[in-house]
């Protein structure tokens, strides 16, 4: 059974409860990238055993929306999976919030993790 990971960094809501996105952010989240290295590695390294694949997805919400079912179904063809919430500081926690309640609702494992500095 292959393993599907979605990456993703949340957004926040502005003051009137929108999420925020810009057409050109100033800089991403590195925890993203710190955690897609640690599953390549663990991919090439053949971690689930010979022919058990691990593939994953980036999403920056800043950019645009997350592409919630196009994720859920990528995970479901891949028979086993999960999505990780990444960088979400303080400020980010509800919208994160939010779209990990969107993914339980598929049953769909989330994870939720912030930033070391």
């Amino acid at each position: 059974m292959a393993l599907h990971i979605a990456l993703i960094t949340p957004s926040r809501y502005d003051t009137d409860g929108y999420v925020q996105q810009w057409k050109r952010p100033v800089m991403v989240t590195q925890a993203q990238a710190a955690i897609k290295a640690l599953l390549l590695d663990c991919n090439e390294r053949n971690i689930l055993g010979d022919g058990e694949p691990i593939s994953c997805e980036d999403h920056y919400e800043i950019f645009g929306p997350v592409p919630i079912e196009g994720i859920v179904a990528r995970i479901r063809a891949a028979g086993n999976g999960a999505v990780f919430l990444t960088g979400v500081l303080s400020a980010f926690f509800p919208r994160a919030l939010d779209l990990a309640r969107r993914f339980r609702a598929h049953d769909i494992p989330v994870v939720i993790g912030g930033v070391s500095i």
